[in-house]
């Protein structure tokens, strides 16, 4: 029994590193490092995974990242061309204007019509950008399966803030067809779901 445990836990991190390097690998093909990108990290807590991925990428270069969370308290960037923006520079009529706009783990916390709208109002504002989805596609799994799949620190930290069912119902949210619809319904045309790690335990949508 000890051995089966140990051996799903490690399968389990393997996962979670799949999806971690694919999604940097994401990032990679999307941001320019000769570019003058100004890139959106919508959602992006104290301290997401994305923004870690994006500032690597980034670094020591001329894009730059604007952070951007009303309910969380965003830590600072050691870097000069990473910088928190508020709802007057994301929405407002003398917005800015980005180039990239990344949604990482983040729809799977709002109820459905907050996702959309949210969606809707995004794609208005910042038309000509190409957005970066990125989400849990848990639907259907159990509890259990949920809790032990789910073992990053980020993960383990957004399970104690939320209590066990919240975190069961919110990361259970999406299958990769539900995402798709989501985005769909928001008036987004897209190609579909990619399958971040062997298990469809995550996936992305580009556009």
């Amino acid at each position: 029994m000890t051995v089966m445990i140990a051996s799903t836990l490690f399968h389990d991190v393997a996962c979670h590193m799949e999806a971690a390097m694919n999604q940097q690998d994401i990032y990679k093909k999307k941001i320019d490092t000769n570019g003058e990108a100004n890139i959106l990290d919508f959602g992006c807590g104290p301290t997401g995974a994305g923004r870690a991925f994006i500032e690597c990428q980034i670094m020591g270069t001329r894009n730059k990242l604007s952070l951007f969370d009303p309910g969380a308290n965003i830590n600072p960037s050691n870097y000069n061309n990473v910088s928190v923006v508020n709802t007057e520079q994301v929405f407002g009529p003398n917005r800015d204007q980005f180039d990239i706009v990344n949604i990482s783990y983040v729809l799977c916390l709002m109820e459905p019509r907050e996702a959309r709208e949210t969606l809707e109002r995004l794609k208005e504002k910042h038309s000509s950008a190409s957005f970066i989805i990125i989400d849990y596609t848990l639907d259907g799994r159990s509890k259990m399966d949920v809790q032990n799949l789910l073992v990053a620190d980020t993960e383990k930290r957004w399970r104690q803030k939320l209590g066990e069912e919240e975190f069961y119902r919110t990361h259970s949210r999406f299958s990769p067809e539900s995402l798709s619809e989501l985005v769909n319904t928001a008036g987004i045309q897209h190609s579909g779901t990619r399958p971040l790690d062997k298990k469809n335990l995550r996936a992305s949508i580009t556009f």
